[in-house]
């Protein structure tokens, strides 16, 4: 981690309720629990590579933290993966209250709960620093929840207190298996996110170096798609994905009005390199469509739900990732422009991430019923056109 700027430390257990410290480019979050009590309540998995040196001193964990009992009944556990802390709240049985209220010190650093009930925390110059993404829960029979919400509330300079409620109701709803996990996403840094955009018009054309990707219609391009190749995060063999957003934030259109249509996502069944992409070598896709969002004008964050996709890619189907493609070709004027890295402003923290993922651990059976789950349909035959 260090060779990315960035220093994760976690508590070998004391009485200050304070989990671990994430540092990166001269900014710090320190994380803890209200109430909660680490003595002796700490476990790691594997071997931490490296030496303990004060009371936050483990160093480059590469697997996992847990810390059992910091409350009746509730466990806490953190998986590592590159750069990313993926936080598990463990509740192991009935309880009055699901509300948990972590104590939250940011050096140099603002939080802000966003529309999407995410947290975006940004520099003091307002860049992008980390995203925690809404939580979902789930039990032990697997049964799935977004009933589990985000408060913020900045208590002092510098100090935020953030916490998480569960809705009783389904927590205590008969037949309820505990334990039950409070599980946010696995999100993925728009780094490992390929894309370009193609063109009708221009055939041989590639536009790879632009900054924005266009979608529609074009008065001097034609016809105009985006590709996505995404790196997925690592997930154990036996988790079920329950749920993958991706977003992207549109930052114009032309014309500035126009009668909204249609942008579907589907999946490509060919490799290509964004550097090299144009439209006579685009690559064949699925004719399933996968999910759809709007074709509209102006600037708006948009969201495609790619659970299906995402889901035959874990199961060992060819990620070459998917395109997305309007209802307009050919027909009227009317393009969509994109923001290349995911967000507006390059990311901006008021934007959701790229790409979340949400797993179940140690599931062994799918999950079904989901939107836009493309592999619950058979393959049809790939089109380049269609």
């Amino acid at each position: 981690n260090k060779e990315n700027n960035v220093k994760i430390k976690f508590s070998d257990g004391n009485a200050s309720g304070k989990f671990f410290k994430y540092e990166k480019d001269g900014c710090k979050l320190t994380w803890g629990l209200d109430k909660a009590d680490l003595s002796g309540k700490f476990s790691i998995a594997p071997e931490v590579l490296s030496e303990a040196v004060n009371e936050y001193a483990l160093d480059n964990i590469t697997s996992s933290v847990r810390y059992n009992s910091v409350m009746e009944d509730v466990d806490i556990s953190y998986e590592i993966s590159g750069n990313n802390i993926k936080e598990n709240i463990i509740i192991n049985d009935e309880l009055s209250s699901y509300s948990f209220t972590f104590d939250i010190k940011a050096k140099k650093l603002d939080l802000e709960l966003c529309e999407d009930g995410s947290v975006s925390i940004t520099k003091e110059d307002g860049t992008p620093f980390a995203q925690i993404p809404a939580p979902f829960m789930y039990d032990s029979n697997n049964e799935y929840s977004t009933d589990v919400s985000f408060s913020l509330e900045e208590y002092k300079d510098d100090r935020y207190y953030l916490t998480v409620t569960a809705d009783k109701e389904w927590m205590n709803e008969e037949g309820r298996e505990f334990p039950v996990v409070i599980d946010p996403p696995i999100v993925q840094n728009s780094s490992a996110i390929s894309s370009t955009f193609i063109s009708s018009a221009n055939p041989n054309a590639g536009y790879s170096s632009w900054d924005n990707l266009l979608v529609g219609n074009s008065e001097t391009l034609g016809s105009v798609r985006a590709y996505f190749k995404l790196t997925l995060p690592r997930l154990e063999k036996s988790d079920v994905v329950v749920d993958a957003q991706f977003n992207i934030y549109q930052g114009s259109s032309v014309p500035s009005s126009f009668t909204e249509g249609r942008i579907y996502a589907y999946r490509v069944n060919s490799d290509w390199n964004a550097s090299e992409l144009t439209w006579n070598l685009r690559p064949y896709f699925q004719v399933t469509i996968s999910d759809y969002t709007t074709l509209s004008a102006g600037s708006d964050s948009k969201n495609v739900n790619i659970t299906g996709m995402v889901r035959e890619w874990y199961n060992g189907v060819a990620n070459y990732g998917f395109l997305l493609k309007a209802d307009n070709e050919g027909g009227r004027v009317a393009t969509a422009s994109f923001a290349k890295k995911g967000g507006k402003d390059e990311q901006s923290a008021s934007c959701p991430p790229p790409l979340s993922v949400a797993s179940i651990r140690g599931a062994f059976r799918p999950v079904t019923g989901l939107a836009g789950s493309a592999g619950d349909t058979p393959a049809p035959t790939p089109s380049r056109d269609s």
